[in-house]
């Protein structure tokens, strides 16, 4: 039916073995199919074999995919929650900073300039200073300790 003689069946017999090929659900020899087009018709032939591979193909694409997503999920929650705890490691610092200035001003300052001039306070301030002394003997155990 084109109007270019080229591009037209020459004789009966090629337009009978066309028609042929589309009953039987294969390409036509008249104009060269797509790929796409012939991978179609053979999976509409070969309807079992093409769902497998259909399937084959998702799990190989399909299963990498989802297992990639939730690393990325877990890495991510695994990078807040060290966030998280850096930041309650900070807090902890600047608490620990200052019982030790609490500890420093109460026992060291009080046992060594307040009470110093004050008479009768010998002991209170010997006291004061041992307990600062221990205090201050046990946090360098401990920090050699970690």
């Amino acid at each position: 039916m084109d109007p270019d003689p080229g591009r037209r069946y020459g004789r009966a017999s090629d337009l009978a073995r066309d028609l042929e090929n589309v009953l039987g659900g294969r390409p036509i020899r008249a104009r060269r199919a797509s790929p796409l087009y012939v991978a179609w018709r053979f999976a509409a032939r070969h309807r079992m074999a093409s769902a497998a591979v259909f399937f084959m193909l998702m799990a190989a694409i399909g299963l990498p995919t989802v297992y990639a997503v939730d690393q990325r999920r877990a890495r991510r929650q695994l990078e807040a929650k060290q966030r998280q705890l850096e930041a309650k490691q900070a807090r902890v610092d600047e608490w620990f900073s200052r019982a030790t200035e609490a500890v420093d001003t109460l026992l060291t300052r009080v046992g060594d300039e307040v009470l110093n001039d004050v008479p009768q306070m010998e002991g209170v301030r010997r006291k004061l200073l041992s307990d600062a002394l221990r205090f201050y003997e046990a946090f360098v155990a401990t920090e050699e300790g970690r």
